[in-house]
């Protein structure tokens, strides 16, 4: 039954497409932006009319983000395609340093990309670079110490908190420490999503593959959403990027220390071009302003815009306002591409925001999001 309700939901995607492409609707411009939008189905979803009358775009949207930093540090001197749009909530809410590093700049480039892979506009680009959810907002946290390294919280919580107290419940998360189990660090994620269930950490599986059970300590969590990496076919620019419907050679596997399925899901991550910091170089010649980059991380940020674009459209067209994280994940995994014969190391297949927003709107899938939890 699940095969065929599958295979119904692909043809409905389709037919759109045709009436997309064939008919009078006009995609935006962002139709030609970086392939993982397309693998995943996202960009028709932006359209007027084909979930929703305004289409998708993350509006109304805080993504919560802890990275690097973000461009010079500033939350209005900074990269085009993360500027505010009159009449729009600010693109970037919030810009701190939590690593005691004065300004929050970027001269990593890894936040920078990070931020307009998630909710980028693409006008440095007219749209062909731009992010998941271009209408999101973003909080951000950036964790490069005055030394350039990464210092995360002793206590995740005092990262986390802040955020959800300023309305975010998505946060993408392109960090993690080496080594296979489930530590104390592990079990603070999972505590503090018992604690507050709306809220839904993003983390990349890591990037140690391709032997199994090489993801990072934060990628065992149970309540987290871990991703892995799948690739972006882009031979020119990366040659292990070919094929996507497999798994990027350097994303982590699982399963985890104790034995359970994680990553929960593959996300297209590999060779993905996204805004350049301005305190970095660009690798991509074609526009300086972009540059190009992959791994788990990137995989984590563009999940967590198909997330935004998932709570606009349980929000628009159900009235669910607060989604538990536990029905955002199970919507995601019930409505993959099962291309893997491995769920153990490589989850329960490939995002596919398209075919889980579709059967989301045609009662395909009907959903009750029960709060009853399991006892702690």
């Amino acid at each position: 039954m699940r095969y065929a309700n599958k295979h119904k939901r692909q043809y409905v995607l389709s037919l759109m497409l045709c009436i997309v492409f064939f008919g009078q609707i006009a995609l935006p411009v962002a139709w030609a932006n970086d392939r993982s939008a397309d693998i995943i189905g996202s960009r028709p979803l932006l359209v007027e009319n084909i979930i929703t009358a305004a289409g998708l775009s993350g509006q109304g949207q805080i993504i919560g983000i802890a990275d690097s930093g973000l461009d010079k540090g500033s939350m209005t001197d900074i990269h085009p395609d993360l500027q505010s749009q009159a009449g729009q909530m600010p693109k970037v809410v919030m810009l701190k340093s939590y690593a005691e590093r004065d300004p929050a700049d970027d001269p990593i480039g890894h936040g920078t990309f990070m931020a307009a892979t998630i909710a980028g506009t693409g006008a440095a680009s007219e749209g062909k670079y731009s992010g998941i959810a271009p209408g999101a907002s973003l909080y951000f946290q950036a964790l490069l110490d005055r030394d350039n390294n990464i210092r995360v919280p002793v206590n995740i919580a005092d990262l986390f908190l802040p955020a959800y107290s300023a309305g975010v419940r998505i946060h993408v998360n392109g960090w993690g420490n080496n080594g296979n189990k489930y530590s104390d660090s592990t079990a603070q994620i999972d505590r503090f999503v018992y604690q507050y269930p709306s809220f839904l950490p993003v983390f990349g599986a890591g990037n140690n593959g391709p032997g199994s059970g090489t993801l990072t300590t934060q990628a065992n969590s149970k309540n987290a959403l871990v991703v892995g990496s799948s690739q972006v076919p882009r031979p020119a620019f990366d040659t292990q990027a070919r094929f996507a419907d497999q798994v990027a050679e350097s994303s982590s596997l699982g399963p985890t220390m104790d034995g359970r399925i994680k990553p929960d899901l593959l996300v297209p991550g590999s060779a993905l071009i996204s805004a350049c910091s301005s305190l970095t170089d660009s690798n991509f010649t074609a526009n300086p302003l972009y540059t190009r980059m992959g791994g788990t991380s990137m995989a984590a940020a563009v999940t967590g815009g198909a997330l935004a674009l998932l709570r606009e459209q349980l929000d628009s067209q159900f009235g669910v306002m607060e989604p538990s994280s536990a029905l955002l994940k199970a919507i995601l995994i019930n409505g993959a591409r099962t291309e893997s014969d491995s769920p153990p190391t490589e989850g329960f297949g490939i995002l596919d925001l398209a075919a889980s927003s579709l059967a989301l709107k045609e009662g395909t899938f009907q959903f009750i999001d029960n709060r009853t939890r399991i006892k702690q």
